[in-house]
């Protein structure tokens, strides 16, 4: 499952600049995101969240359209920041919904990343089921 989900995630954000690639995320960014998610939830003596694909269809509606879930009672947790080939600092530095990610009866989550290439500045938009 998270090689299918490696592979499903391996969508090239990469602009290429006279040969050199500026922006270009980690292969494991799926697991660093999951590490961060649910070594918080441990912290805190929660079960751990299971990545779902079809919460990452819910989380890519959710940053196209705001507000997608939580017409869904979906709970919405994001990131962003400059990234530099440190994703850990932009999850630890610029959380917005913990409380979310606390949920006591949450199950599985999914999130959508963008990256913008001029600036390197990257958006995570995760959804959590609260079920």
């Amino acid at each position: 499952m998270q090689a299918l989900l490696l592979t499903v995630f391996s969508i090239a954000f990469v602009a290429v600049n006279g040969g050199k690639l500026p922006c270009r995320l980690p292969v494991d960014y799926i697991a660093t995101i999951d590490e961060f998610v649910n070594g918080l939830r441990a912290e805190h003596q929660l079960v751990e969240l299971t990545y779902d694909r079809e919460m990452q269809g819910e989380a890519m509606r959710e940053k196209e359209k705001p507000g997608y879930a939580a017409g869904k009672g979906y709970g919405v947790i994001r990131f962003a920041g400059a990234f530099q080939d440190n994703l850990d600092e932009i999850l630890k530095s610029s959380l917005e919904g913990e409380s979310e990610m606390l949920h006591p009866g949450a199950k599985r989550y999914g999130c959508w990343l963008s990256l913008r290439q001029e600036d390197c500045n990257l958006a995570v938009t995760c959804v959590i089921d609260r079920k």
